[in-house]
């Protein structure tokens, strides 16, 4: 092979990759999980909490749609959100046909702890990488995810075709 050439990874390879990024989200996951034992929140319901304090007055008809989950997945969600009083539910007074959900100062200060538990991770599994690097690793993710969805960039409220990923920063 001459040099400079490059040739594509071995399914060996690949997996090995794979096993690495399972292994991330793996350790997210526990983490989440002992931080919420004793909340009563479970890991599907903090996806809903979250879109729905960076969306006051949303409805749960764009949670769902915004987080490509189904309407029956929002509404257990919702449910759960509700008997935690996370969440409230009120009629839109301009249009009493909508229901609009809004976070409780309780459900703010479960989302404030999600993220400082979320950010320390994320700073603990990037710790020593530079600018360039963290650019480069979210450039090579961003594709493998484009290339699983056909070009759409999951932000974190939905799929943008062809999105850079720049929208992940926002938080």
């Amino acid at each position: 092979m001459a040099k400079g050439t490059t040739k594509n990874p071995t399914a060996r390879e690949i997996a090995e990759v794979m096993q690495l990024i399972h292994k991330v989200e793996l350790k997210k996951k526990s983490l989440f999980l002992a931080e919420t034992k004793n909340t009563g929140l479970f890991r599907g319901q903090f996806p809903v909490l979250h879109f729905i304090s960076k969306n006051e007055g949303c409805t749960q008809v764009a949670a769902a749609e915004s987080l490509g989950v189904t309407a029956a997945a929002i509404t257990s969600s919702v449910k759960r959100l509700l008997e935690a009083e996370l969440i409230v539910r009120t009629v839109d007074e301009g249009d009493r046909r909508r229901v609009c959900l809004t976070t409780t100062a309780k459900g703010r200060k479960m989302c404030e702890r999600m993220k400082k538990t979320f950010d320390a991770a994320d700073q603990r599994a990037l710790h020593g990488f530079t600018k360039e690097e963290l650019a480069q690793l979210k450039g090579y993710l961003s594709r493998s995810v484009m290339n699983l969805t056909g070009g759409l960039l999951p932000s974190m409220y939905g799929f943008e075709r062809g999105a850079t990923g720049d929208e992940l920063d926002e938080d």
